[in-house]
């Protein structure tokens, strides 16, 4: 499970460090594609094939299937990472996200998301003051302790 916040810095190539807390289980590869709110999302091999297996169980009569499957697929691309665990980020991609050399990289459950250092504190303070009203259209429930 990806958890946590971690201002890193893109080297001069684009290469972002992947979180020290996560690079065994990144080392052996990722997955990198678009994200929501232009940010971008870091699947491990094993995520991924989660993802893309919930996306064929996505009627594909419908056009709204074929463009979410269009919009993660297209922008993905498959990375190994260095030995000092950086992952070389596309240009594309780093432009779709507008990330220049600070970055905000953020544990998302099954994925990381990779933030421009000056947009994620916008995203989080929009998150945090409406947290009760998003939970309750969710309906999202905190398991009880026992």
């Amino acid at each position: 499970m990806f958890l946590g916040e971690y201002g890193h810095t893109l080297d001069g190539k684009g290469r972002l460090f992947i979180p020290s807390k996560y690079r065994p289980v990144c080392q052996p590869g990722v997955v990198v594609t678009r994200g929501f709110e232009h940010c971008l999302y870091i699947y491990t091999n094993d995520g991924w094939k989660a993802l893309v297996s919930g996306l064929e169980n996505l009627p594909p009569n419908k056009k709204n299937t074929r463009s979410l499957i269009r919009f993660l697929c297209s922008g993905a691309t498959d990375l190994v990472p260095d030995a000092q665990c950086r992952i070389l980020l596309p240009a594309y991609l780093r432009e779709f996200a507008g990330l220049n050399a600070e970055v905000t990289v953020i544990g998302a459950y099954d994925h990381l998301e990779v933030w421009a250092a000056d947009e994620w504190p916008k995203v989080r303070e929009e998150v945090e003051q409406n947290a009760e009203a998003i939970a309750e259209e969710t309906d999202f429930r905190f398991s009880s302790l026992r």
